[in-house]
Order: structure tokens, then C-alpha cells, then sequence
């Protein structure tokens, strides 16, 4: 990392406290808790900072909103909740996934999300639709 400033080392110790990747505003809205005049635009500068020194990694689904999460604890297997869309990492990798390349292609690399209920989520759920566990 070039240059350790406040924002980066608050950024970077939210990123290591959670489960998985967050999206921008999550990290505003925990990083205003010690910062408390921090602008999104120095939010997203610093960000791209440290995704470009490969500190931190950017996490893609397709259709959500763009997370981050730390590179140390990046990988691409993610739970998302439908309901209060945390994204939960996976933490092992399926050992049949050559299986599924055909012949004559290489698997360079691969993302898997998972969609459902977070467990903590299902008693509001069942509130909402008057579903018995």
C-alpha cells in the first residue's frame, strides 16, 4: 500500500470485522461512525486505491449492486440473502467443477452465488407470510 491514511486503515479494518463483501454504502454508513464528515467521492477514491494495489477485490453478481471485500479473504463462492441482501461467503469450492468444462475448454476461473434465506431472516419471513418454522 502506497500511503496508510486514516480513511484506508478504517476502510480496510470494517472490511476485515464482517462476513463478507459490502457494498459502498454499507462501508460509508460504518466508516462515518469514525469519520464522521467522510464524503462517498474520497469513499470511492480510496477504494479504487486499494483495489488497484490488490488490497481489496471488487465482487460482481450479476443484477446487485458492486461489494468489496478484502483481497486476503477474496473468493468467488457467495450465499446472497434475498431478503436482507447480505452476501455470505462459501467457504469450499466444489471438487466437480472440471467436470462440468466439455471437453477441449480450460477452466480459467469461475463465481458461484447461491440465493436464499439467511437464517436470522427466516423468522421475519415467516412473520410476513404467516409461515410456521
Amino acid at each position: 500500500m502506497r500511503r496508510v491514511t486514516k480513511q484506508r486503515q478504517v476502510i480496510l479494518k470494517i472490511m476485515a470485522q464482517q462476513q463478507g463483501p459490502l457494498t459502498i454504502e454499507a462501508i460509508l454508513v460504518a466508516a462515518r461512525e469514525k469519520i464522521p464528515h467522510l464524503h462517498l467521492s474520497t469513499l470511492y477514491r480510496n477504494i479504487k486505491t486499494l483495489c488497484q494495489e490488490g488490497v481489496v477485490t471488487r465482487v460482481e453478481l450479476p443484477g446487485e449492486k458492486m461489494r468489496y471485500e478484502k483481497h486476503e479473504t477474496s473468493q468467488r463462492h457467495h450465499f446472497l440473502c434475498t431478503l436482507c441482501d447480505q452476501l455470505f461467503p462459501i467457504p469450499t469450492c466444489s471438487k466437480t467443477l472440471q467436470e462440468m468444462v466439455p471437453n477441449g475448454f480450460m477452466l480459467k476461473s469461475h463465481a458461484i452465488v447461491l440465493n436464499g434465506l439467511y437464517k436470522k431472516c427466516l423468522p421475519t419471513l415467516c412473520k410476513k407470510s404467516n409461515y410456521k418454522l
